[in-house]
């Protein structure tokens, strides 16, 4: 019988194959490992990264002038309303001073009685001619009043630093008038008397029961002596501070007005009598 040819044998779809990774010895690979090591990156090195040096620290300190100067619009440092009784005493003492005035002058000059002494015409004179002096000294003193302070700004130069020129508005003599203008180069031309607003505050004097009762209450009220009294009291100048300014005279600035920053005045303008905390 002649044998098959042997194409015609059946073949299996998969032949079995030893692995790769058998057909070297485990001891070579050892071998290889050892006698070859990896060769190891270089790190890169860090990028250095240039940075700016931090501004120094000048420590420079600007003084409440040199703020307000440094502004771009003018700053209110004042504003004060003035109390109705202390305007009212002053007009109310000019006009009394000046009835009284026309009074004497109509009974003791215009109608005098005949034989009347010379000496009673001249005193009434004297005295007629005090009263009017008195009564216009302090029918104008309310205009001696700031009422108003403006701080307007002056930028800084490279040959001088920022400061400020004041505007101060003072009191017409009438209330229907428009206010007065005082223009002032520089703070340093003002001075107060004393400091507008003290460090230490005065105590308060303990307060007096009032014992009177019935009709000695009342007269205490209406009696002539007493609203004298009230009316001086009203014109007192204890509630002011003097402000001198150079050329221009004396002034006065009430306690109870508004005031930029508290004490700003205290600081902008030079103080006399100031007293150290």
């Amino acid at each position: 019988m002649s044998p098959i040819p042997r194409f015609l044998l059946p073949r299996p779809f998969l032949h079995l194959s030893t692995p790769r990774i058998f057909t070297r010895s485990p001891s070579s690979l050892i071998r290889n490992a050892s006698t070859t090591p990896k060769k190891l990156k270089k790190r890169a090195p860090e990028r250095i990264i240039k940075t700016t040096s931090p501004l120094p620290q000048t420590g420079k300190y600007f003084s409440l002038t040199e703020t307000l100067g440094n502004s771009d619009r003018p700053a209110i440092l004042l504003y004060a309303h003035h109390h109705r009784k202390f305007l009212l005493s002053c007009y109310g003492l000019a006009s009394g001073m000046l009835a009284w005035s026309y009074y004497t002058y109509r009974t003791n000059i215009a109608n005098a009685r005949p034989g009347l002494p010379a000496w009673v015409t001249k005193a009434s004179w004297g005295s007629i001619t005090i009263m009017t002096v008195m009564a216009v000294a302090v029918g104008y003193y309310p205009t001696r009043l700031i009422q108003v302070i403006y701080a307007h700004p002056i930028p800084a130069t490279a040959t001088r630093p920022a400061s400020i020129s004041l505007t101060l508005h003072r009191r017409p003599i009438l209330p229907t008038l428009p206010m007065k203008k005082l223009h002032v180069a520089s703070p340093n031309m003002v001075s107060l008397g004393e400091p507008l607003h003290p460090t230490i505050r005065s105590v308060a004097e303990p307060v007096v029961e009032d014992t009177q009762t019935g009709w000695q209450k009342v007269w205490s009220k209406i009696s002539p002596i007493k609203i004298f009294a009230r009316a001086i009291n009203g014109i007192s100048t204890s509630g002011f501070v003097l402000l001198k300014v150079e050329g221009m005279g004396g002034y006065r600035i009430h306690r109870d007005g508004w005031v930029w920053e508290r004490r700003g005045l205290d600081r902008i303008f030079k103080v006399r009598n100031a007293m150290q905390p």
